[in-house]
Formats: C-alpha cells, structure tokens, sequence
C-alpha cells in the first residue's frame, strides 16, 4: 500500500515545504519515505529517532501506525531556531502527533526512563553527526575514530530490543 494513500494532508502539506528541495512535492516525498522505510515494522512499533530534528521521520512513523516514536534531538550542533517550533506545530497538526515527544539529548546522553527498548531505531541523514571529528578521518583507518563509531553503535544495540530494526541512510 503506497504511504501517498495513508499520509495525511497535514503531514504532506508541511513536510513537503520543509524537506530538501528535492523532496518538495507531494509525489516525491511520500514515495521517498515508501522506499526507505518500505520493511520496517512501524506499526505498533516503539521507534528511537536519532537526531530526528523536526520530525520528518518520526511523524510519518506516527502516521503509520507507530504506537510511541522519540524523536532525539539534541537541539544545538545542526539544529536551528525554527526547529523546536516546526516540532511543535507538525505535533499539533498531524494525525497521531500526541504519539511522538522530543527529547533534547544527544546519544551518548539519551537513556530510556523506563528502560524500554526500541522496536525500530532509525539515523536518518545523521550517522556523520555521531562523531563529527571521528567521521572525518575514519576512511583513514584512524583506530580511535573506529572505536568512537563502535562504542556509539553499542549504545544504538542497547537501546534496541533483540530483532530489532535499525535504519542508517545518509547521503
């Protein structure tokens, strides 16, 4: 079933102004989002949005039928102003947005209150931004910056549950 069908207007409406110029339309983006979550089990899914910024991914997870989404932002390197207020109203505009919260944290900092584990964990355009400095030279073979992207994917397997689904996309 394409996502074009399910998302809501609301959801098309600001999300489609607020991606990437490619994603603009309301064609592109739906179809966009179809492809790159197409296996992942949303529905009644716990989903951790690492680095979720203004919730592209984890309203569109609400919109498809996940039962809580996290969206994890830690609201200072690469976010910006408008971020916290396009959160807040796509919250209070979209089907569902009652089902996602933001929490201001990073990675390394974000742990769960009540230890719950993620059905799915999704990094989508963020994967870079876990260790900016380590990201720049970890095709060099540096061993710290290997262990740095190590020691963040541990914590992305503890935060998860056993059979869990982890999405890494990034350009």
């Amino acid at each position: 079933m394409s996502a074009q069908l399910n998302l809501s207007d609301a959801y098309l409406n600001l999300f489609s102004r607020r991606t990437a110029t490619s994603m603009r339309s309301r064609r592109v983006l739906p179809r966009y989002l179809d492809w790159l979550l197409a296996d992942v089990p949303l529905r009644e899914a716990l989903v951790y949005d690492i680095g979720g910024g203004n919730g592209l991914i984890s309203f569109y997870a609400a919109e498809r039928g996940a039962r809580e989404i996290v969206c994890i932002e830690p609201l200072r390197d690469g976010s910006h102003d408008g971020m916290l207020h396009a959160f807040e109203s796509a919250k209070a505009e979209v089907r569902n947005g009652e089902r996602v919260r933001l929490v201001n944290a990073d990675l390394d900092t974000f742990r769960t209150p009540s230890s719950e584990v993620a059905d799915v964990v999704i990094l989508h355009n963020v994967v870079n931004h876990l260790d900016e400095d380590a990201c720049r030279i970890l095709h060099t073979g540096d061993e710290e910056a290997r262990q740095s992207f190590l020691r963040q994917f541990r914590t992305l397997n503890e935060i998860m549950r056993s059979g869990g689904t982890l999405v890494v996309a990034d350009a």
